[in-house]
């Protein structure tokens, strides 16, 4: 069953198979269901802009949107229900009180009776619906793709929503191994991208990318590894350490005497100049947030 979450002041709506919700939490030791509504497909995501609140309802035959005045959240009020045959929605989300970002488009919800699609982002493969696709921070939206479809896009789009009538796409990431990611997170620069293939296991891929694109992302390790050989070593030694990592090699006073970049084929190998004397060194190996030092010995 798919669960999806939206949280305003001490209240939550929840959507799942077939309802969606209304939570007061503000005794978080007895939880009160303020109204519960039937829906007629599973509920794939839900936001509330204003006194709006929009539910994502994934139907046999598509996607549809309902918009709903929750001021008074006891009895939620159906204003308008929404399908478009132009584009897929990828999940709702909110951009400002009268806009909402649907994955591949923008609806202005300006007048809830009436939603009007204001704009297409060119240039996005389709992708199946999912709630949990696509997240915002501040003008930009980063969109998950499933690749499902063997279509060899890219897994992860970053898109331009300073100017609403006119969202386009400033960058896009390939996964190296996986076909495709189920949800996209945000925090800070860095991307967390939850993805779930045919046979796999699901897992977490997480990038370090600049919050205004994602040009020059580093795939991060959920764990830093950090192997040196061989150890002791008279002429050089090989560092093994993820794609990515920065190596510095520091002296036993701490005194950094050497930036080790990676060759053509991304390996790490250290060979000490002339100058450096016998003795024990520090190999400090870091990525994004994640760092790690080994000792070796130096036999000249």
């Amino acid at each position: 069953m798919r669960q999806t979450f939206f949280f305003w002041d001490d209240t939550v709506a929840l959507g799942g198979w077939e309802f969606w919700a209304i939570v007061d939490f503000s005794d978080m030791a007895a939880p009160v269901i303020l109204s519960e509504t039937p829906s007629s497909g599973v509920v794939y995501d839900v936001a509330k802009a204003d006194d709006i609140l929009v539910v994502e309802e994934n139907l046999v035959r598509g996607v549809r949107l309902q918009l709903f005045n929750v001021a008074v959240p006891t009895v939620p009020v159906l204003v308008s229900t929404w399908e478009s045959d132009t584009i897929p929605v990828w999940g709702v989300h909110t951009i400002n009180d009268t806009l909402l970002f649907l994955g591949e488009g923008v609806l202005n919800i300006a007048n809830p009776a009436t939603p009007v699609l204001l704009s297409v982002v060119p240039g996005l493969p389709y992708s199946p619906p999912g709630g949990d696709w696509c997240t915002i921070l501040n003008d930009t939206a980063y969109v998950a793709h499933s690749n499902w479809y063997g279509d060899s896009v890219a897994d992860l789009f970053v898109v331009d929503l300073t100017d609403p009538l006119t969202p386009f796409v400033i960058g896009e990431c390939v996964l190296p191994e996986w076909e495709g990611a189920s949800a996209v997170a945000v925090r800070n620069d860095t991307i967390f991208l939850g993805y779930y293939d045919i046979g796999l296991s699901p897992g977490v891929v997480i990038l370090a990318c600049e919050t205004s694109g994602i040009s020059g992302c580093t795939f991060l390790p959920s764990s830093l590894v950090l192997s040196v050989y061989p150890n002791p070593f008279n002429s050089s030694v090989k560092i093994d350490a993820p794609a990515g990592s920065t190596i510095e090699i520091y002296n036993i006073k701490g005194e950094k005497i050497a930036v080790v970049p990676a060759d053509k084929s991304g390996l790490h190998q250290w060979t000490p100049d002339k100058p450096i004397g016998s003795g024990v060194y520090l190999i400090h190996s870091k990525i994004g947030d994640k760092s790690l030092t080994k000792r070796v010995v130096y036999l000249k």
